[in-house]
């Protein structure tokens, strides 16, 4: 059993380490926080100049009787529409702005959407120029923000943000 001093070394040496381990899960706790706390204003910046290009997509359509611009030169269609040095770039992109317009998109006229709510627009995506159609960013926020030929801008996520591209898909081949 050994002697009440024994004893009492073995107890300090396990009160440090039972410490050290609720030290070890707090930092490491609490570094999460931090960096999820650093990456909500980056995502909700991000969201925030999605809704820009949607509602300045959506002006220069109201503008040229309903047509949406050709979707491999949307950025130059829409600049006058954007308040002059609103910064348009994802900060977490990777490669150009981060976003891109649904290619099948180009030169619709809005009005002949089946569904405009659940019709993906524009959305984050790390590839913007990749042909035929830019991938979804799954990596950035976690999730893509994706803005819908409504107008309205959501934060896409796992399962949800797949049917979401499933059902505008379906939406614009008509199947």
């Amino acid at each position: 059993m050994g002697t009440w001093r024994e004893q009492s070394i073995g107890t300090k040496f396990g009160c440090i380490a039972v410490a050290g381990l609720f030290g070890a899960v707090f930092i490491s706790e609490f570094a999460h926080v931090i960096s999820s706390a650093r990456l909500m204003p980056r995502k909700q910046a991000c969201h925030e100049t999605l809704e820009d290009l949607s509602r300045a997509l959506l002006a220069y359509a109201e503008e040229h009787k309903n047509h949406l611009p050709d979707a491999a030169h949307w950025r130059e269609a829409i600049r006058t529409y954007l308040k002059p040095g609103k910064l348009v770039v994802c900060l977490d992109a990777k490669i150009g702005d981060g976003y891109a317009m649904e290619p099948r998109l180009s030169k619709v006229n809005l009005d002949a959407l089946e569904n405009p709510p659940e019709t993906i627009l524009l959305y984050e995506t790390d590839a913007p120029d990749q042909k035929p159609r830019p991938p979804l960013t799954k990596t950035r926020h976690g999730a893509p923000n994706i803005a819908f030929a409504d107008g309205h801008v959501k934060y896409g996520y796992g399962e949800y943000q797949q049917k979401l591209h499933e059902r505008s898909d379906a939406l614009l081949t008509g199947k």
